[in-house]
């Protein structure tokens, strides 16, 4: 420690002399005294003596802990304090707060030390002490009594049994640094200016011998890390005064040297070291003429012949040291054995030249072989291509062939100069596919084979084909490489195929269609001679039947007239008579007879009636557009499918209401509406059938099947019809499907799916009508027809 550093403040030290001699005149002058007066006198004498020993203590005493223990010692015996002691402030590591932390303390005999206490370290100054902190950084002091002090600082104070406490902060350059305590323990102490001047003045001496042991500490930290660094430096480090002479070293120069450490170097000259008389003359010309100059030599060649023979190389930087005010006070020089290097060097150059050699052989053979390639290339139809696509998005094209002039009508080198003009000419509707095309295949690095339209400048466009494969470079940037063609006529070929195929589709569908409606029609033809032949055949006995009823039913009443004459004039017959009478219950043919003449007449009317409905049905003389009462063809397919809406073992009857509008006479093919009629109607009961095998009796019977029939007229240009039932409905998927040839939802062999179909078109073709359907499912279906009254 040097000895400036240590100071008493002046004005301190004038005031306690100035007490001092008038505290001594009071005495000389036999005034009364007052012994107050001289205890003062030894106090201030004490505390002199206190701050000399002290100062002298941190003067004298090497070790930096031991120097300030003493000093506190001194200290505390001169003020008659119970404790003295020293924080320093330091910051939190992670919020930056301001804390402060006890380093040293001395504790009079007697008083609890408190120098191991952990509450007394990393205590907050906000939480605790926010005054104390305050009054520190303004330079002033905390003195009193602990007693006065405010709650929160009392009630740590007194945990130590402090009664009065001086706290003078310590400042090192300009900064607070932290500050020293006096602890009165015993008596509550009240500190005169005098008294705090002094403290005050030594708390500037601590400060100062703490900055001072701060600085050399980090001098020394500073020394050791410049050696350390030397010393792990591989080159020669030396560096001399201004007088060539050496000043230090690094350890791998020391070593070199021959010497034990680098500090054996200090005070040795060139010729000193193991260096020819020449080479050491050389060093010292050379050391003159960089600090004359003052200008750095570098990277200065030379060779070196060692002692074994060999020639070594070194590479020499000389380097002019300068004081802080620019005066050349010396030198550096660094020393690299660059001898392996100048050997690999010169293998290197053989190695190059031989290289060339091969290179220039390789690049004729290349050369050769790019000129054949290119040959290939350019005579290959379409365009070869190497495409780059680099992580950041950059794409660029490193070889395109000639064929890019042909399929994109652009210069190849404008396209490696620019690559987006690949992509500018694409039809505008093909650019979404290309683009996802694109993507797909850089991500799973597969294949990329895709078709787009290249819009012409001439406005016309031709068909192209990419057909590429990417791969993977070790910059993640992914390379295609691939070729272009022209399809134009390829698609042309495929179009014209493709409107033949799409043709020749629909002739072939509607040529089925066609074949399976002639083929229903010839059923229905041939349905409708058996029935009229049938109906034909059944017309005439049924007529001869019904015909001679009456005549018999009128025979049969002139009899019984007569039997009842006989019996008014001949009341009393002869015995086998009357025993041939009740035999054959005259009485009750009688009375039967007539009933079954009746139940004949009926039977006849309804085969009449039936062959009528039959005949109706058939129409075969009714192949021409004919006006028709349309209520009438409903009737009779009603008529026909009697036996199907009737009860029967597994269900009630099938009710149908009809709601008929007032019609007039309508143009059509009778025969194919009364086939529409049917188709609609069977469909109806077989859905009902179906959903009754789902249902109970009570069910049933509680919601009976029903179909229901009204007409109506629209405008008076169209007739609508509508027949609906309450079975369970048709679902949506389904109901899209209803009249398309072949459909059926019926088991096999149950339904053809022509049904609607050819429903379907005799009324949309053959009468320029409509036929939808109507459902919800659950709540039943309703087929509508409409067709013009005329057509």
């Amino acid at each position: 420690m040097t000895n400036n550093l240590i100071s008493i403040d002046k004005n301190a030290y004038e005031l306690m002399q100035a007490e001092l001699t008038t505290l001594r005149n009071c005495i000389t002058n036999s005034l009364p005294a007052d012994c107050l007066a001289k205890l003062k006198l030894k106090q201030n004498e004490r505390l002199l003596n206190g701050i000399a020993k002290a100062s002298n203590c941190l003067l004298t005493i090497e070790d930096y802990e031991q120097s300030i223990n003493a000093a506190l010692a001194a200290l505390g015996k001169a003020v008659v304090a119970d404790r003295i002691y020293i924080f320093e402030n330091h910051s939190h590591p992670v919020t930056g707060e301001i804390l402060m932390s006890q380093r040293w303390e001395w504790a009079a005999p007697g008083v609890t030390p408190e120098i191991n206490n952990p509450e007394l370290q990393n205590i907050p100054y906000n939480d605790c002490f926010p005054r104390w902190y305050k009054y520190f950084s303004e330079g002033r002091l905390v003195n009193g009594l602990v007693k006065d002090f405010p709650q929160n600082e009392r009630q740590i104070l007194q945990q130590q049994n402090i009664l009065s406490i001086l706290v003078t902060p310590i400042d090192i350059k300009g900064k607070l640094w932290g500050f020293v305590g006096f602890d009165n323990c015993h008596s509550q102490h009240q500190w005169t200016n005098t008294e705090k001047s002094v403290l005050q003045a030594a708390a500037g001496n601590l400060g100062g011998a703490i900055a001072s042991y701060q600085t050399e500490t980090q001098l020394l930290e500073s020394q050791r890390f410049l050696k350390l660094l030397i010393d792990s430096i591989p080159q020669l480090i030396f560096w001399k005064d201004r007088n060539s002479v050496f000043e230090g070293c690094n350890s791998s120069a020391a070593k070199v040297c021959g010497l034990n450490s680098p500090e054996d170097i200090v005070g040795k000259t060139d010729y000193d070291m193991p260096s020819t008389l020449e080479e050491a003359n050389f060093y010292r010309e050379c050391d003159k003429r960089i600090m004359d100059s003052g200008e750095a030599e570098l990277h200065i060649i030379e060779t070196l012949q060692q002692s074994d023979g060999t020639q070594a190389w070194l590479d020499t930087n000389k380097i002019p040291l300068r004081n802080t005010k620019g005066d050349v006070i010396g030198i550096l020089l660094t020393i690299e054995d660059i001898t392996q290097r100048k050997q690999i060097e010169e293998e290197i150059k053989e190695l190059n030249e031989k290289l060339e050699v091969k290179v220039e052989a390789r690049t004729a053979q290349l050369n050769r072989t790019q000129a054949r390639l290119k040959k290939l290339t350019d005579n290959l139809p379409g365009m070869i291509y190497e495409y780059r696509l680099k992580p950041n998005g950059d794409i660029s094209f490193g070889y395109v062939s000639s064929g890019c002039k042909e399929i994109l009508e652009i210069e190849p080198q404008a396209l490696e100069e620019n690559a987006n003009l690949a992509f500018k000419n694409i039809h505008p509707d093909d650019i979404a596919t290309v683009t996802k095309k694109g993507n797909i295949s850089a991500k799973s690095l597969e294949n990329l084979e895709c078709e787009w339209r290249l819009i012409l400048p001439h406005g016309k466009y031709k068909w192209i084909k990419l057909v590429a494969k990417p791969e993977l470079q070790s910059n993640n940037s992914i390379i295609w490489y691939g070729c272009l063609i022209d399809i134009t006529e390829i698609k042309r070929v495929e179009e014209k195929f493709q409107k033949q195929t799409k043709s020749l589709k629909q002739t072939l569908k509607e040529l089925k269609q066609t074949q399976t409606q002639l083929i229903q029609t010839e059923k229905m033809s041939s349905l409708g001679q058996m029935v009229a032949g049938v109906a034909h055949e059944i017309n005439n006995p049924v007529n001869f039947i019904h015909g001679n009823i009456t005549p018999a039913y009128e025979y049969v009443q002139t009899l019984l007239e007569l039997i009842e004459l006989y019996q008014k004039h001949y009341p009393e017959p002869n015995i086998e008579i009357i025993a041939e009478l009740e035999n054959i219950e005259f009485d009750f043919i009688k009375e039967d007879l007539s009933k079954i003449l009746h139940s004949m007449k009926e039977g006849t009317s309804r085969i009449k009636d039936i062959v009528l409905s039959l005949r109706n049905f058939s129409r075969l003389d009714e192949a021409e557009f004919k006006r028709i009462d349309i209520h009438s063809g409903i009737d009779s397919t009603l008529m026909i499918l009697h036996n199907r809406l009737k009860a029967n073992s597994k269900r009630p009857e099938i009710k149908v209401i009809t709601e008929y509008s007032c019609l007039p006479l309508i143009e059509c093919y009778p025969g194919q509406l009364n086939q529409v009629f049917m188709n609609i109607l069977v469909n109806s009961i077989d859905a009902l059938e179906d959903y009754n095998s789902k249902r109970t009796v009570e069910e049933m019977t509680l919601n009976p099947n029903c179909i229901n029939i009204a007409t109506e007229l629209i405008k008076n240009q169209h007739i609508k019809i509508k027949i609906s039932d309450n079975g369970i409905g048709i679902p949506n998927k389904i109901k899209s499907k209803l009249f398309d040839p072949f459909f059926t939802t019926k088991e096999v062999g149950k339904g053809t799916g022509l049904g609607l179909s050819i429903s379907y078109q005799i009324v949309v073709e053959k009468h320029s009508g409509k036929l939808y359907c109507n459902s919800t499912p659950g709540n039943g279906t309703e087929f509508v027809i409409e067709i013009p009254i005329v057509q």
